[in-house]
Parts: C-alpha cells; structure tokens; sequence
C-alpha cells in the first residue's frame, strides 16, 4: 500500500500539493542549488581572460582629427548645415582602398615598415580606426602601433593621407607640413568643401594587452554562462523547497517547520512549539512510546530538531530521553560532548542484562536533557543494531520516560533503519530545506515492511 493512500487517521491535516508555476523564488533557488558550476564558470571566464590578455600583442594608440571646413570658415552660414552629411560620405571615403593605400605610403616614407609586413596596406588597415564624431563635421582618427612613436607617426600619415587624397592632392604638402586644398569638384561631395588636419596627434598610451579589460569581459562571460548552467542543473535535480514538496513526497503531512538552533537552544520556538502540540495531541496515543526521527542527512541538524522536541516535551511536564542510534558516525553523542561516555553499543554488547546507562546533562534556563548516548566505538554498527536486545532496551526507555525520541543513522543505512523500526511505535522524518527530493524515496520502502507508522515530517529551514 502506498504512502499516500493511506494517511493517518489520528491526523486530520490535508496533503498539499506543489504549487503549478515555478516563481522567481524556485528560480533563485535553482540557481542556488547549481552555485558550484556557476562558480566554476566565472572562475574559466576569469581564467581565459587573463590568459587571452598575456598573449596578446602590445600596442600604444595615438588619435589625430581631421575637421571638414570651408574656404570662408568652419562657421560659414552657406555651407555650415551641409557639413554633417558631408563629414558622413568622407568618412565612407576615408576607409576606401585609395586612401589606405595613400596613408601606407606616408607611414613607410617615415622609415617604419615595408611594402609586405608591417606597413602594408592591409596591416594600416586593421590598425586604423576612421569614424565620424557626433554629427560635428570632425573625422576621429585613431592609430595603433607596437610602439608610441610608431602609433603617432601612423596618426599623423592617416590625418595628412586622408586630408591630401579627399583633396584631390595626395602628393601636396604646404608650407606648414600639412596637406590640404580644395576638393573636386568633379566628386560626389559639393565645392567649397576643405579638409584639414586639426591639431597635432595626441599619444593615448599603451591599449594592449587590456588585463582588466579580459578579464570582466570573461568573468562576464563566465557569469552568463555559469547561470545557464546552475539553473539546468537545479531543474534537473529536484530538491525540497515548500512544505507542499515534502507533504506531496511523502504522503503525510508535515507536523512543523522548525528553523535551525545552532545559535541557541528555544524551547519557545513557533516551530517546534507546533510540532510539540501535535506529538501531544490526545488522540495521536504517543505518551509512553518510542517515536523514530528519520533523516536523509544534516545529522547535526536532525540532531538539534529532536533535542528541542525532548525540551519542549520536557518544559510541558512530561518526561523525555533522547537515544542516540547512529552507532557509525555518533553525530548527536559527539555534539554534546559524550563521545567518551557509556551507551548504547556497550548495552547491547554486555554479557548479562544491563540497565541503559542514561546521563542527565543539567541545562541553564531549560529542562535538564536526558541522553542515552550512542556508547564506545563498535566494528560493526549495523550487525550490532539488528541484536536482539535492541527492541528490550527500548521498552526499558518506555517504562520510565514518557517519550522516547530515538536518533537513527541516515536513509541510506536501510538495514540499520529497518531494525530500529521494528523496535519503536511510530516513526517521522525530518529532511532540511534544499534536500534533493530523490533521497527522501526510499523512506516509503523502509516503513512498509516494518508496519511501523509514519506519522508525518518536520522541515527544517
């Protein structure tokens, strides 16, 4: 018989299905549970930007101007509102093969480079950016060479090669150094137009290799991609973020939602203050039983959830034990500092009848804590909690305390789980937020062969 079909009848809470949609919660929680590949992600980003940066050549830029004018003056009213469309059709003009051309000679003239390396036509090409600025009839030329000295000779060839071409005198160069002239009027831009050479280039430093600039463009880069990736792995691993989740799972309803204590101990907590007035309900006949706490993980946890049950119990007037079964990784004895202490392991291994060696722990502010310690290390835990001696220890625990919280070992020690639920009366689970929800399967498994009750679940933010 299922889980889900058959719900307790002492517990009149209705099962609550995930909610359709996912929000932008779901997805910041996806995007958590995947923070691992996001992480690595940024960190090859960051790790390709600076290695594209260490290979990159170095290079220092210069930037000239070149402004379109008239024979009368920038400001001339007759041509002054034709200028912008002008300086757009030169700067088309400028990139052309002829003026490159132009421009690849002037640099060469000025002993830099030759005809097939350097200097030539296509490299000035790619080292030269032409654009227009901002409608202002001015033409930003910018130059890149593998030195400073080489960047602004290249500026100045580009701002003269582009003056004396667009000019009509490619070869014509005046009295101050600087080409210029009238333009043709037998081209496509109107008479009157003139280039000149506005000011002298000025260095901009070195460009390249840009570190920090890889290195945002490939965190960045690393970031977007790290985010895909984090939100497909959180899709594809389902995990526990709603009470709705672990009801619908488990086909129970959850008893409470209980924060985590690690700051202190609240007996006072909302959480466990609801999931105590369940367990006490009169009807659901829990007082002198042995209720099992399971857990897929997070045994510190568990831990804290059921020492704040057994206060709470406690602070109600009842008595309470907590016994430690997790005879592996002794999580619970070892938080409280008992792992020296008798227990559990030492009961079931003794020779004749023994009496559970039960410590009082005093506590400030707060019920004393009852605790049955999980006992000395043993070579093998699971054969030791299938000893038939397990279930009369545990019906000793019920002859003198009211509740018996009792502590197991994780979901995925079935053979261990299976003996405890065969020695106590009813069962629960506790399972934290961000669980993946297939580690809560096997728990249906677990309890039907055993008869024993699943009460409901606690979760655990």
């Amino acid at each position: 018989m299922s889980l889900r079909e058959s719900p307790p009848a002492h517990y009149d809470l209705p099962l609550l299905r995930p909610a359709n949609g996912v929000s932008l919660s779901h997805w910041l929680h996806r995007l958590r549970d995947g923070w691992q590949a996001l992480v690595v992600a940024v960190i090859l980003g960051l790790a390709a930007g600076y290695i594209v940066a260490r290979h990159e050549p170095t290079a220092y830029a210069a930037t000239g101007t070149v402004v379109a004018t008239s024979q009368t003056g920038f400001l001339d009213l007759q041509t002054s509102d034709k200028l912008p469309a002008v300086t757009e059709t030169l700067v088309q003009l400028a990139r052309g093969q002829r003026v490159v051309a132009g421009i690849a000679d002037r640099y060469r003239a000025t002993g830099y480079g030759d005809g097939n390396g350097p200097a030539s036509t296509k490299w000035v090409s790619s080292h030269l950016s032409i654009r227009e600025v901002a409608n202002l009839a001015l033409i930003d030329v910018q130059a890149t060479a593998p030195s400073q000295q080489a960047a602004l000779r290249l500026s100045r060839s580009a701002t003269d090669g582009i003056v004396a071409t667009l000019n009509g005198l490619a070869n014509s160069v005046d009295a101050s150094g600087q080409a210029s002239g009238r333009l043709d009027p037998a081209g496509a831009l109107p008479s009157g137009v003139l280039l000149r050479s506005f000011g002298t280039p000025a260095a901009q430093g070195q460009v390249s290799p840009a570190l920090l600039r890889n290195l945002l463009i490939g965190g960045n880069v690393g970031l977007l991609l790290g985010i895909l990736a984090a939100l497909g792995i959180g899709a594809l691993v389902p995990r526990l973020r709603a009470v709705e989740d672990l009801s619908w799972m488990l086909g129970r309803p959850v008893l409470g939602v209980v924060g985590d204590r690690r700051r202190g101990v609240r007996v006072d907590d909302p959480g466990i203050a609801e999931a105590t007035a369940r367990l006490l309900a009169s009807d659901t006949d829990l007082e002198g039983a042995a209720l099992l706490v399971m857990a897929p993980g997070n045994a510190k946890k568990v831990g804290r959830l059921v020492e704040g049950l057994a206060e709470s119990v406690a602070a109600s007037g009842r008595s309470a034990v907590i016994v430690d079964c997790d005879l592996d990784r002794r999580t619970y004895t070892r938080m409280r500092g008992l792992a020296g202490e008798p227990g559990l392991s030492d009961v079931l291994e003794a020779s004749g009848a023994a009496s559970p060696p039960v410590l009082k722990i005093p506590r400030s502010g707060v019920p004393d804590l009852f605790v049955l310690a999980a006992g000395r290390t043993t070579h093998n835990p699971g054969l030791l909690l299938r000893s038939p001696r397990l279930p009369a220890v545990i019906a000793k625990l019920r002859d003198v305390y009211e509740f018996v919280f009792v502590l197991g070992p994780t979901l995925d020690h079935a053979g261990s789980t299976i003996s405890l639920l065969r020695s106590v009366d009813s069962s629960a689970v506790a399972a934290t937020r961000g669980t993946r929800l297939a580690r809560l399967r096997p728990v249906e498994e677990l309890t039907e062969p055993s008869g024993t009750s699943l009460l409901g679940s606690f979760l655990i933010q």
